[in-house]
């Protein structure tokens, strides 16, 4: 008697569990508001990363990338499915021309806006390490803002 109860409890359990405790894995979501395009032209493409490696330089590493249209000099993006309490970072680059790259004049410096998540970005154009640029979300929805830079 007593192993088909324990037989009935190990099965009804799980059961349990799944049915009146909802445990879903928990994420969160970023709504990113992109200000400061010069214009309307081209494309927001936006890249998040969620660690270190491969920060800003390398899309290859990142956790998303989406190009978004642009509409009266703003952008808005939502980035979902994000781990409570991990670190994003967000890179924008205004597209002007479609290339898909960063274009520089003469001098190596940036011909296209750009951004960085919490605004990092130092003098001369110098993006801040992704600790610095780090959103960590820790409720189920959040927002943030940016502001492109020519």
């Amino acid at each position: 008697m007593t192993t088909k109860k324990s037989i009935l409890v190990s099965l009804l359990l799980p059961l349990f569990c799944l049915i009146f405790l909802d445990i879903k894995a928990q994420t969160c979501e970023i709504q990113l508001e992109i200000t400061n395009f010069r214009n309307n032209k081209g494309t927001a493409n936006i890249v998040v990363f969620d660690s270190p490696e491969g920060y800003y330089d390398d899309r290859s590493k990142s956790f998303t990338f989406k190009a978004i249209p642009i509409r009266n000099q703003k952008a808005t993006f939502t980035c979902t499915g994000l781990t409570p309490g991990k670190g994003y970072a967000f890179v924008v680059l205004h597209d002007e021309n479609g290339d898909a790259k960063m274009n520089t004049n003469m001098l190596g410096m940036p011909a296209e806006g750009f951004g960085v998540s919490r605004n990092a970005v130092g003098a001369f154009w110098q993006i801040k390490p992704f600790s610095e640029a780090c959103i960590i979300p820790q409720k189920a929805k959040e927002t943030a803002t940016m502001k492109i830079i020519y």
